[in-house]
């Protein structure tokens, strides 16, 4: 009966070791998740201030891929512009 106890007992060590890293992974993934998207909302360009309500998830990678794909676009369509003369 003693080996019987002791069995349990480390059965119990073992999962509640494997519940206590899980939840570590996963609030550190979370951590890590909401402060790429704080840094995200600090760089793109929007209406900051005490009045204006913090962007949503997906409304910051929306505006986000936006304002990339903006970015990208500008200087292509410079360099199209120096290749072809004006036809007035």
């Amino acid at each position: 009966m003693h080996d019987i106890n002791d069995a349990l007992d480390e059965i119990r060590a073992t999962t509640t070791k494997y519940y206590y890293n899980s939840n570590y992974n996963n609030n550190n993934y979370y951590y890590y998740y909401y402060y790429a998207l704080d840094e995200l909302r600090a760089v793109i360009p929007y209406a900051h201030g005490p009045s204006v309500r913090k962007l949503s998830k997906i409304a910051t990678l929306l505006l986000a891929k936006n304002y990339i794909l903006m970015q990208v676009s500008r200087p292509l369509h410079t360099l199209r512009s120096r290749r072809e003369p004006n036809k007035f």
